[in-house]
């Protein structure tokens, strides 16, 4: 295999490794803005309406996020393509002139870092406990894909939960 196909297929790789990262990311984003939206509306009792884009998400992606947070299945409406706007989500929600890899640092702390045993003991009594993806997250300081991955080189079969947020 010459050199320009073994570069293609490490990018390859390594790009499904990011685009389901902040396909994770995006979904848990998405479904904590929608519980924000929900909250609100309880408060003002009535329905929000937008009128202008906020924090860069265009008026249609805000009105999807409220419609999927009602029905509840934010994770699988993107998961199956967000009804063929999964490109512009994507888009939107990095809105690359915002990003950085401070801002990911300040949300997961531990991203990048080298692994520990007492990480990896931690990560797999949370999973055998049936935690939450967003509670390990939380306890571990790194994003849900990370934590996947790693349970997956420590050999856990992570069965349906492999595509699916854990829910508790």
């Amino acid at each position: 295999m010459d050199l320009e196909k073994r570069m293609a297929a490490v990018l390859d790789v390594q790009r499904c490794m990011i685009y389901e990262t902040v396909e994770d990311v995006m979904s848990e984003t998405f479904c904590e803005i929608g519980q924000m939206f929900m909250t609100q509306e309880k408060v003002q009792g009535c329905d929000l309406t937008f009128k202008k884009s906020l924090c860069g998400l265009p008026v249609d992606v805000l009105k999807d996020i409220r419609q999927h947070a009602i029905d509840d299945d934010i994770p699988e409406w993107i998961a199956m393509g967000a009804e063929g706007k999964r490109a512009r989500l994507l888009m939107s929600f990095l809105d690359t002139n915002r990003l950085s890899a401070e801002d990911f640092r300040a949300k997961f702390p531990m991203a990048y870092a080298k692994w520990t045993d007492e990480d990896d003991s931690t990560l797999k009594k949370m999973w055998s406990e049936g935690q939450s993806w967003a509670s390990m997250s939380g306890v571990l300081q790194r994003n849900v894909n990370a934590l996947k991955l790693r349970l997956e080189k420590l050999g856990v079969d992570l069965g349906k939960d492999a595509g699916v947020p854990r829910r508790r």
